[in-house]
């Protein structure tokens, strides 16, 4: 129902009065030519192709095909950090075990020097031979070393480059198994294209049998309610009724509207003030009043 919000008390005792009687009184005038007929309408068949359906089931499985390829290209990303961290841990090793020759190697040829020394050895060609011996052993351990080193080395790099091959060509390594997963998933939508096809033709076949039973239906309903009503129209209006009708919700708007000008204690004192407006809320006056109240004392 249209109304204009009350400004002032008395105003809105008088909208509530005009409530009360339209949805009592005026409202209950029965027209049964406002109640429409359906017409059910036809759905559309679009039968896409087998190459749509194809790009299709590419589009629906892209998002798990990227991830499957992004997740094994991380996964080899991480053994190519492994291999550069064993390349930089080897060649650290290297060099703690040449400088731990060079401290091995000084000390055996100061430790022969004092031992020359002692017998009376020293510049002479036993001293000269045997120190050109420890140093010839030395350069043969750095030598060693280095050797062992370079061919680690070389077989970390080379599996490094494959690895990094591997990660180049990581996408052709799914494409077989993408391609199979794509064409399951084309026949799949093409069984439920066939499936769904089969449902619309069916349904639209019967469409005009439907209105036709629907309009049926109708004349059918309005004599029926048209009967009712002039059973029960002499009868009060139950809770459930009004509730439907949206009397309540006319009444309670329209109050808090009204109060919605004015401080919650002053609502509630006003309204407390009036028992009339219990009459208009019935079983929602309770609920009204202690919201008010609520709010004054919040």
């Amino acid at each position: 129902m249209e109304y204009v919000t009350p400004t002032s008390h008395e105003e809105l005792i008088n909208t509530l009065r005009d409530i009360f009687v339209y949805y009592r009184i005026q409202k209950q005038d029965f027209y049964p030519e406002e109640m429409q007929k359906i017409s059910l309408e036809k759905l559309p068949d679009i039968n896409r192709s087998e190459s749509e359906l194809f790009e299709l089931a590419k589009t629906l499985l892209s998002g798990a095909h990227e991830k499957e390829i992004f997740n094994y290209k991380q996964g080899i990303a991480l053994e190519i950090e492994n291999i550069e961290k064993s390349l930089q841990q080897l060649e650290e090793t290297f060099e703690k075990k040449v400088s731990a020759l060079n401290v091995s190697h000084a000390n055996a040829i100061e430790e022969y020097k004092i031992l020359a020394s002692k017998n009376g050895i020293m510049n002479t060609d036993i001293f000269i031979e045997k120190v050109s011996t420890l140093k010839a052993d030395f350069e043969m351990e750095i030598s060693k070393l280095n050797s062992e080193k370079q061919l680690e080395i070389q077989e970390l790099n080379s599996k490094k480059e494959e690895l990094i091959i591997k990660k180049e060509n990581a996408k052709s390594h799914f494409e077989m198994v993408h391609t199979a997963e794509v064409n399951s998933k084309t026949a799949e939508l093409m069984e439920l294209e066939t499936q769904n096809h089969y449902d619309i033709l069916r349904y639209n076949n019967s469409v005009d049998e439907k209105n036709i039973k629907y309009s049926n239906y109708v004349d059918q309903l309005r004599a029926s309610l048209l009967l009712r009503y002039l059973e029960i129209r002499s009868e009060p209006l139950s809770k459930d009724e009004l509730v439907n009708l949206g009397y309540y919700t006319d009444v309670i708007e329209c109050i808090d509207a009204y109060y919605s000008t004015l401080t919650p204690t002053e609502a509630y004192e006003d309204m407390i003030g009036d028992p009339t407006i219990g009459m208009y809320l019935e079983d929602y006056y309770q609920i009204i009043l202690m919201h008010y109240k609520t709010a004054a004392n919040a």
